[in-house]
């Protein structure tokens, strides 16, 4: 079930991120400066085979712009190939990945899920040359088993 679900997600937020693209989202003159992120990505110390990473800026702590998108391949990723650049700034960095072993039989494409989306908060860095900025992503083993937040105490 969490399989299938981790999935669909996956598929929410690649199809979001494809829409953003496709209707030219931030792309007007007025559009804030994007710069691209590259960097690891692990779990519980090891290289993540297969994912998306999507850094979405954090409105509460008064940043604003569009959402960037990075694909994890081989524990590795960049916003520059297959994903959008990100704003600086405050940002909420949501992670979703898989072992790479694809099962099309039980329609896990991108093999079955490592853990639960995870979720972090991170200040990115602001835009300087034109050079990508490092940026590694580590998800740490307690993610497997996330804390249930109640909704009542993050307003």
């Amino acid at each position: 079930m969490l399989d299938k679900m981790m999935f669909r997600c996956f598929l929410t937020m690649s199809a979001c991120v494809c829409f953003c693209a496709v209707s030219g989202c931030g792309a007007g003159s007025d559009a804030p400066t994007r710069i691209d992120l590259t960097g690891s990505a692990t779990f519980d110390g090891q290289p993540i085979a297969t994912g998306e990473i999507m850094f979405i800026p954090d409105s509460r702590k008064g940043n604003k712009g569009p959402a960037g998108s990075a694909v994890i391949k081989d524990g590795t990723y960049t916003t520059a190939v297959g994903g959008t650049g990100v704003v600086g700034g405050p940002h909420t960095v949501r992670v979703v990945a898989f072992d790479g072993k694809s099962d099309p039989e039980a329609e896990l494409p991108f093999g079955k899920p490592l853990f639960p989306e995870y979720e972090m908060n991170a200040d990115l860095p602001a835009a300087s040359g034109s050079e990508p900025q490092k940026f590694d992503i580590a998800v740490p083993k307690e993610a497997l088993n996330p804390k249930k937040v109640n909704p009542a105490d993050q307003v």
